[in-house]
């Protein structure tokens, strides 16, 4: 499991699972109250969220899903706390960087031919349920 995470293919997918999951857990209804890799084409550009909740009042809620777990996985396999450390700063890294990056794509803007969306963007991470121990 830990190589295949590794895997951008495998690792997208399987947070796309994951957040699925989760939606259909709460009790929402795929094509109903939400829509998953919904591809909108803009004169700048194609945006491809990977969700987009439909909530009361018909406004739009985007949600992007994202793991970029690598430096996760290095810090459970981490053989001291040194290593662990380091290998924590450099997800912690990674998250704000990708936060930043979606504050950048201004998704309530340019998706406005959804109907109106939520200003910001739900950034959905998922890790399994692992504990740096490894539980």
């Amino acid at each position: 499991m830990t190589s295949a995470l590794r895997s951008p293919s495998v690792k997208g997918r399987w947070g796309e699972v994951n957040l699925r999951r989760i939606l259909e857990f709460v009790g929402l209804i795929s094509y109903c109250d939400f829509d998953e890799q919904v591809h909108v084409k803009t004169e700048e550009a194609t945006y491809r969220p990977n969700c987009v909740i439909t909530t009361p009042g018909s406004r739009r809620l985007i949600v992007d899903s994202r793991a970029p777990i690598e430096s996760y996985l290095d810090a459970l396999q981490a053989s001291d706390d040194a290593q662990r450390e380091a290998a924590l700063k450099e997800h912690l890294r990674k998250v704000r960087s990708h936060i930043d990056l979606l504050s950048k794509k201004d998704y309530a803007s340019k998706l406005s031919s959804l109907g109106q969306v939520v200003d910001g963007v739900v950034l959905f991470y998922y890790y399994g349920g692992c504990a740096l121990d490894g539980t």
